[in-house]
């Protein structure tokens, strides 16, 4: 397992006077001390997955792991020590260095336990866009639409120019008369109002035909209907929390505080066969269908799903279904903790010293799960206890009460 560590330094100076008897000149010394700690930061030995036929390479499983968070502190400390009849004065000024285990005890910091969550949300936006997947290929029949509808408005309007006018319409297409005699003043003025009429009546059909066949050329020199397209879906949520920590420093211990901010993001890479999206299910019709709309249906269904959220597992469990087929998946789950600014006291050869930090830079912890296929989230508790929706279930059935009274 590589490990990667970074020492930081620091130092502070003892300066002792000692009076004899109480009575002057003290025995003056000072003593400097040189303090170092390290942050340390494992990671797993990557294993990287062999390219596939068409050159996807699946997602492989990491971690890495930051140990210890080592960080500076100021010290200072005026104490004074008693033995028989001489007196210590120690004088304490400078820099410690102190290290937190992240991996032990109170300072200990889990990664958050969303798997089933997140796995819940990106296979809900699976479901979303595998519809959105129909939709573009409904588009591309209104592309194709647009082609055959302007072709035949095209030949409809040279056929009229041309019975209209056959002359100046041969001048129009060829820049000479058919003839070949010289232009009069008369038939270039009766040729200019077709030119305008063809113009502003017929060009705006042509570009659109032009438009819309650069459509369709750039579907297919993107491989649309040889091989289907890699398209992705993702999710993503995040937290952040403060917890109490431990801080060793020379010798005692102070408290501290933690500020973890934590992020999760799935991500799923898939494609849709054509007889996926010939399917009734590709728009949305399905097994799954039935269920959440009875659920949807229920009263008060929404109460239940803010802690238990039913009809988003209904969908997510029906998300990979025929023609969508998963290539890859993968989940990361990722903190940056750092120690906020604070201050404490210890005791240090008779009396109180002070200590105080800045806040440290973030360290990370984060873990990434690479898989073929998508694991099928399990139902979860979400945390129902919150003042918004509380509030919305209080004023629900408050309403209710009126009315029905």
């Amino acid at each position: 397992m590589p490990r990667e560590s970074t020492t930081i330094t620091a130092m502070y100076t003892r300066k002792l006077e000692r009076y004899y008897d109480g009575n002057p000149p003290p025995f003056v010394a000072e003593y400097d001390t040189l303090t170092s700690a390290s942050s340390s930061f494992d990671t797993a030995d990557l294993q990287v997955n062999p390219k596939q036929s068409d050159g996807y390479r699946s997602p492989s499983s990491y971690f890495g792991l930051a140990r210890q968070l080592a960080w500076r502190a100021d010290v200072f400390a005026k104490t004074t020590e008693r033995s028989g009849w001489d007196i210590d004065v120690n004088t304490l000024t400078g820099s410690s260095v102190f290290s937190i285990d992240l991996d032990a005890g109170e300072s200990w910091v889990q990664l958050p336990s969303w798997e089933n969550e997140l796995r819940t949300r990106v296979l809900v936006n699976l479901k979303d866009e595998v519809l959105d997947v129909a939709m573009v290929l409904a588009e591309m029949q209104g592309t194709c639409d647009t082609i055959v509808t302007g072709l035949g408005r095209l030949a409809r309007s040279i056929d009229a120019v041309r019975a209209r006018k056959p002359e100046s319409a041969y001048y129009l297409w060829n820049g000479r008369r058919r003839d070949g005699r010289r232009p009069t003043d008369k038939f270039l003025r009766e040729t200019a109002s077709i030119y305008l009429e063809w113009k502003y009546g017929v060009m705006p059909t042509v570009y659109d035909i032009q438009g819309a066949t650069q459509a369709m050329d750039i579907n297919e020199s993107g491989s649309l209907f040889q091989n289907p397209p890699l398209l992705v879906a993702r999710a993503a949520m995040s937290d952040k929390w403060t917890q109490q920590c431990v801080i060793p420093v020379m010798g005692a211990t102070v408290p501290g505080t933690l500020e973890v901010r934590a992020q999760g993001a799935a991500r799923v890479d898939y494609s849709v066969d054509a007889e996926g999206v010939r399917g009734l299910s590709r728009y949305g019709i399905g097994l799954g269908t039935l269920a959440t709309l009875a659920f949807e249906r229920t009263p008060f269904s929404f109460v239940l799903n803010m802690a238990l959220p039913i009809a988003d597992l209904i969908k997510a469990w029906t998300a990979v279904s025929a023609g969508c087929n998963v290539r890859g998946y993968s989940e990361t789950i990722y903190t940056d903790v750092s120690l906020k600014q604070g201050s404490g006291i210890f005791y240090w050869r008779g009396g109180d010293a002070h200590v105080s930090w800045e806040t440290s830079p973030p360290v990370k912890r984060f873990k990434r799960m690479g898989s073929s296929e998508v694991p099928m989230p399990l139902p979860f508790i979400r945390n129902p206890i919150k003042v918004g929706n509380l509030a919305t279930v209080v004023a629900l059935f408050t309403t209710l009460r009126k009315q029905l009274s």
